[in-house]
């Protein structure tokens, strides 16, 4: 799927200092004082989680693709802090997101009240999700290119890093097959702000973008934003569209922009800091007008999804994007996902219509 893009950063990794035990499947990255980033090690599907210690408990956004995962991710956060977890935010409903919030039963689970919607009416059966897990998803094609690699291999150690990789794809599957989809306790329309022993922490929904219910965990004090998919900092614009509102996204992306930020936290990708994440923003954000517009103007003209997919022309947005593909690059047998969802809501065709945001 050209673009749904994971992006594997390679970021500093805490020392152990007062505590013994390092963490076995993140790399961690200190932002500031008690706020983390915690980033799979395989994250071949898996969310970033910010990881925010309070006075006396600790808060997360999002909880990774699946309960084994999520229990990891436990673990983990034991090597920073021994203090217990109370609060979860979803940024949005797709799996890679909120897959571990059943290990998380103690806690309140904060979600838009489309991502409540979502999780509780079996998200993991829509198109979204069985795109990447369903027969012949991405999944199941990483899975087969795997196995290809592995076998025509004679470099033992490519080989040995192949067959991990494997190996974490069939364990992360088998846990998601057994997942007990969980919704948020506490559902945000507008705006929640929790104020934990003087921290402020406020929850934003800032307007249907890469879903109907994405949010926004912004520490005014402290100048940090956590942006799920909404933002992403990668080499290629801009996430998953399956589920987006192209025509709203622009304005909701300048929402995140108007924040007085110091630091993004994007769902997947490395952090991006400062002017350089405003640039982006507004990179993105001419990424997406220009993918409107051609769609838009391919289907005037009659042109079938597919057709439009292969003449779609974003190459000018490699400067901030340098992995975007060209037309030329473009040869799958199905239409891009972008364009598909493009095409439906200029149809009126909306299948999250009936849903409450």
């Amino acid at each position: 799927m050209r673009m749904f893009a994971i992006g594997l950063a390679a970021l500093t990794t805490m020392s152990a200092g007062a505590h013994a035990a390092e963490p076995k499947s993140h790399h961690v990255q200190k932002i500031a004082k008690d706020i983390y980033l915690f980033e799979p090690t395989e994250a071949h599907i898996n969310s970033n989680t910010l990881v925010i210690v309070n006075q006396d408990d600790v808060l997360i956004v999002d909880s990774h693709n699946d309960p084994r995962s999520a229990k990891q991710l436990v673990a983990d956060i034991k090597t920073v802090t021994s203090k217990p977890i109370r609060y979860v935010i979803n940024t949005h409903f797709h799996f890679d997101h909120v897959g571990g919030n059943e290990v998380f039963g103690d806690a309140e689970i904060i979600g838009s009240v489309f991502t409540h919607h979502q999780l509780s009416h079996d998200s993991l059966k829509g198109r979204t999700a069985q795109t990447i897990l369903g027969p012949n998803g991405l999944i199941q094609q990483w899975t087969d290119g795997l196995k290809k690699s592995i076998a025509a291999e004679s470099d033992p150690t490519k080989k040995a890093k192949w067959q991990k990789s494997l190996a974490e794809i069939t364990a992360s599957n088998r846990s998601v097959a057994e997942e007990v989809e969980t919704p948020p306790t506490i559902a945000v329309k507008d705006k929640l702000t929790l104020y934990r022993a003087g921290r402020e922490i406020q929850v934003i929904f800032p307007g249907r973008a890469h879903t109907a219910g994405d949010l926004l965990i912004f520490l005014p004090k402290e100048g940090i934003v956590a942006t799920g998919d909404f933002f992403e900092n990668l080499k290629t614009c801009c996430g998953f569209w399956g589920d987006a509102y192209p025509a709203e996204y622009v304005q909701s992306l300048q929402v995140l922009k108007e924040l007085d930020f110091e630091t993004v936290v994007a769902g997947h990708g490395p952090t991006i800091s400062g002017d350089a994440a405003k640039l982006k923003i507004t990179a993105y954000q001419m990424y997406l007008l220009d993918l409107y517009e051609q769609v838009a103007s391919f289907k005037r003209q009659g042109l079938s999804a597919l057709e439009a997919s292969r003449k779609l022309d974003m190459s000018k947005h490699k400067v901030s994007f340098p992995d975007t593909p060209g037309p030329a690059e473009f040869r799958g047998e199905k239409p891009d996902e972008a364009v598909v969802r493009i095409y439906e809501l200029l149809d009126g065709k909306d299948y999250h219509a009936a849903a409450p945001y």
